[in-house]
């Protein structure tokens, strides 16, 4: 991918890495190798701390479990963490991990943790969707979420808020009392994220969500439906909505995504670069390096050592190079940052 120089231009404002500490020792990733973005920021490090040194599994298994087991300091993960793995970490380590952000998901790339578009069929009026509308189609009542392992009560919400027709979405006839047919993804990294930014925290769906998984992907058992056969089902249904990665549209016809605005916000963005690039669509997805920042010692100062420096301009930059993910902008940064002390 070719970056926009306004993207070029984030990343070179960005302050440059300054070691606080000279770091000699071996740092042990767990995980999976965040589309290579892990090798290149391991040999970036090295440059400045010569004596560092790497153990990588990078096995494509749940990063946070390397660091709930102690037998590595940094959990590579292409998605959130699930209720489950939070559970296990506090129960063994005794405090919650830290999901430090270092890089946007792809905009269109197969297993780079790619952000969410919303497709309805090309002969829906509609022109854009709030995040609070998508819970509104896409989720149910509910009491509350989940926040890491605390239930939260105060994101509950009831029947009301359901939107289950697109006259409730200001559509005329024929639309007024047409039901909105909801697809998309069975149990995945995708939902989990959706559930997370949308239903904040919340798990329940509309009963008449159609789910499916992903093409070519493990989880694709012989006759299973995959999200092929739901674009392919979204093309023949002007009352449906789908979610799906932008690259499930490519050469499918019938179909469009929608912009979509966020949480509060009354402007609507596109899924583009400029929009994932400034973090300004409400549906980019984060990759992570998960860590126990409540650790001390020298160990532990390593892996903030080397978080700082995947934060910087330096560690950003490699981003660049490596044409899947999009940099940080500043402001996530500072956030993330501010994790470590």
């Amino acid at each position: 991918m070719e970056y926009s120089e306004e993207i070029v231009r984030s990343v070179e404002s960005l302050p440059p890495y300054s070691p606080r500490s000279n770091y000699s020792g071996v740092l042990r990733h767990f995980g999976v190798s965040l589309a290579d973005m892990v090798p290149r920021w391991e040999e970036g490090f090295r440059f400045f701390h010569p004596g560092a040194q790497f153990e990588d599994d990078l096995c494509k298994a749940s990063g946070i479990i390397g660091v709930i087991a102690g037998t590595a300091d940094l959990g590579a993960s292409g998605r959130e963490s699930v209720l489950t793995e939070f559970l296990s970490f506090g129960e063994k380590v005794k405090r919650m991990p830290a999901e430090i952000a270092v890089a946007t998901g792809a905009l269109d790339v197969a297993g780079g943790s790619y952000g969410l578009a919303v497709f309805v069929h090309e002969s829906n009026p509609i022109t854009g969707l709030t995040v609070e509308q998508l819970d509104g189609i896409f989720g149910a009542e509910r009491t509350g979420g989940f926040d890491e392992i605390r239930w939260n009560p105060h994101v509950a919400r009831d029947a009301s808020e359901d939107i289950r027709v697109w006259g409730q979405l200001g559509l005329d006839d024929p639309w007024t009392d047409a039901p909105i047919q909801t697809y998309g993804f069975a149990q995945t990294g995708m939902t989990t994220f959706f559930e997370r930014v949308v239903f904040r925290g919340g798990r329940k769906w509309n009963p008449n969500y159609r789910e499916y998984v992903e093409a070519g992907s493990k989880q694709a058992s012989p006759g299973a439906p995959t999200t092929k056969d739901m674009m392919a089902a979204l093309a023949e249904d002007p009352y449906g909505i789908a979610l799906a990665g932008l690259y499930h549209a490519n050469g499918v016809d019938g179909v469009k995504a929608l912009p979509l605005a966020p949480r509060g916000g009354d402007v609507y963005y596109v899924p583009d670069m400029g929009s994932f690039g400034r973090r300004e669509y409400p549906l980019a997805r984060n990759v992570y390096l998960v860590v126990d920042t409540g650790a001390e010692g020298e160990q532990a100062e390593g892996v903030r050592e080397y978080l700082r420096y995947v934060l910087s301009r330096d560690g950003q930059r490699a981003i660049l190079d490596q044409g899947v993910y999009f940099p940080l902008p500043e402001k996530i940064i500072r956030e993330e940052l501010a994790k470590l002390d």
